[in-house]
């Protein structure tokens, strides 16, 4: 499966990721919220939670729990985990997942993840440097365009997501 979430991830292209469009949507994401607004955020959330734990034992959601997890037991989805571990085995693989490792080093030394509770904080200093990371992991999607994995993938997932 982690080869899929690697292909659905994959939608970062490299050409997407050009330093004026990166530089476009971090600022993009720079939000700012009124208390006001987070607090009708958070009621809405609260009303999520509320209605999620309500019925979250009803026969809707039990069939729904049941159905997904004989799904997750089918042939078609054993091929899908096959497949993500030969691809991991792969030299192409290992050096999309090697990538990867390498934007997640970058936001520790960052500190991205620290003790922030209700924040995640990425100094823009630092952005050159998890800019370069994400071309690298984009031009590693990039390269597997066209591939048997790709292609592999697309079959597989096909098939799973039309079973019965």
């Amino acid at each position: 499966m982690k080869f899929t979430l690697a292909l659905f991830l994959g939608v970062i292209s490299a050409k997407d990721l050009q330093v004026q469009q990166l530089r476009d949507r971090v600022n993009a994401l720079k939000i700012k919220i009124s208390q006001e607004g987070q607090a009708a955020i958070q009621k809405e959330a609260n009303d999520v939670a509320f209605v999620a734990h309500a019925i979250e034992n009803s026969r809707p959601v039990r069939n729904l729990r049941g159905s997904l997890e004989r799904w997750a037991k089918t042939k078609e989805v054993a091929d899908l985990k096959k497949l993500d571990e030969a691809f991991l085995k792969s030299p192409e693989g290992q050096r999309l997942l090697q990538e990867w490792q390498d934007v997640g080093r970058v936001l520790e030394e960052m500190e991205v993840f620290s003790n922030q509770k209700d924040a995640i904080h990425i100094d823009n200093a630092h952005l050159h440097a998890l800019e370069d990371e994400l071309t690298d992991v984009a031009a590693q999607y990039e390269s597997l365009r066209g591939s048997k994995w790709e292609t592999a993938s697309k079959e597989l997932w096909e098939r799973a997501l039309t079973n019965k």
